[in-house]
This record gives C-alpha cells, sequence and structure tokens, in this order.
C-alpha cells in the first residue's frame, strides 16, 4: 500500500497523515467557527495554501499522474477557496458589488465543474497506461509460453513481468 508514496524523507512517508489531518482541521474550521465566514474562508485558505505547497515542494506520491491529479484538485480547491475568502471578505466589509459577486460566483462554479473533468481524464489516462502494462506482460508471457513449447529450457530464475528467463538447450 505505501509503495506508491516516497519513503527518502519522513515528511514524504506520511503524506496520508497530512492529508487526513487537512481533512479533520477543514472540518474543525467549519464546524466550530460556523458564526464567523471570513475566518472559515481564511483558515480554509491557509490549509489548501499549505497542502498545494507540500505537493509541490516535497513531492511526496511517486507516480507523476497520481500526484498531477491531487496537484489539480488541490489548484482547483485553492482557486475555489481564494473565491470564497474575497466575497467572504465582501461580506464583511458590506460591498455591494453585485457584478464582482456575479464573476465570483460564477469562476467557483466553472472550477468546480472543470476540476472533476480534468480528474476523471487523468483517471482515464492512468487506466489506459495500466491496461497497456497489463498487455505488455501478457504478451511476454505468451512469447514465454511459446518458447517452451518449441524446447527451450528455462532456469528457475523469476523476472519482473511475471514470466521466467531461460537459454535454449543448445
Amino acid at each position: 500500500f505505501f509503495e506508491a508514496y516516497k519513503s527518502e524523507h519522513t515528511i514524504q512517508h506520511i503524506f496520508l497523515f497530512i492529508y487526513l489531518m487537512r481533512v479533520v482541521f477543514f472540518n474543525v474550521i467549519i464546524g466550530f467557527l460556523f458564526k464567523s465566514p471570513f475566518a472559515q474562508a481564511l483558515l480554509i485558505n491557509f490549509l489548501s495554501l499549505g497542502m498545494l505547497t507540500y505537493l509541490l515542494s516535497k513531492t511526496p506520491i511517486k507516480e507523476k499522474l497520481c500526484l498531477s491529479q491531487h496537484v489539480l484538485m488541490e489548484s482547483s480547491l485553492f482557486a475555489y477557496n481564494f473565491c470564497l475568502l474575497i466575497l467572504a471578505t465582501m461580506d464583511l466589509a458590506d460591498a455591494q458589488a453585485e457584478s464582482t459577486r456575479a464573476f465570483f460566483g460564477g469562476f467557483m462554479v466553472f472550477v468546480m465543474v472543470m476540476a472533476p473533468i480534468g480528474t476523471a481524464v487523468l483517471v482515464l489516462l492512468k487506466m489506459t497506461l495500466r491496461i497497456q502494462e497489463l498487455y505488455s506482460q501478457f504478451q511476454a508471457q505468451k512469447d514465454a509460453l511459446k518458447l517452451v513449447e518449441s524446447g527451450f529450457k528455462f532456469k528457475k530464475v523469476r523476472a519482473r513481468g511475471n514470466f521466467f528467463i531461460g537459454e535454449s538447450q543448445n
């Protein structure tokens, strides 16, 4: 399970703990600061910025596509939360600029529509690459079986891709 995460440094290895703590802090902020939307927005922005900084500076995930997926989602959340902070600031200042509110509201909707689409594209790309990898392994095993049928003698050495390396009887 932990093979997907880099373990060169402790800060990389504890990615799941950091991620879960972000979720817990988010819920604590929402639950306890419900009377202060500005404080909620400000603290949630710090959480998003901190997580985004962590993902980009420490790169705790080995697979580039998986890391890209996390960065995309965290960037989307940060953009959304930043707009939320602007709207909360406008509420705090009793600003009545409806066109500005409509712009940021529209942008927030755009971000929340595009983020899942981007994630779905990355998931499909990961699935495609995994299917290609499995097909390559299948072909290698099929080729190895053909060698066995043609009289190729195998050593008892296991290789990557779950097939055996051998040498000919000649």
